[in-house]
């Protein structure tokens, strides 16, 4: 089992984006782990953006690499749901 700790939830309106978390997990944290809802779809986690500027002023935009196993991202996804509930309710 994983110790995961939500450590903070900042709710997101507009796009598909839902809310940003910052979380810890075995003692590693992690900010900016998105929550995001596409039309029609369930809602789930995904790592942080990474965003590069190059000196010619294009923008990449690309997800951090992160490799969880599939236990370990179902229990982060079940975290961080249950704390993105919680904010919403109580709109934090």
């Amino acid at each position: 089992m994983n110790e995961i700790t939500v450590n903070g939830v900042t709710l997101h309106h507009g796009g598909y984006v839902l809310a940003l978390l910052n979380i810890t997990v075995n003692g590693v944290t992690i900010d900016g782990v998105r929550i995001v809802q596409e039309t029609g779809r369930r809602a789930y986690i995904q790592p942080p953006l990474l965003v590069t500027t190059y000196t010619d002023g294009k923008t990449l935009i690309r997800s951090f690499p992160v490799r969880w196993e599939k236990e370990q991202h179902k229990e982060i996804q079940t975290a961080c749901m249950a704390a993105y509930r919680i904010a919403k309710a109580v709109k934090l």
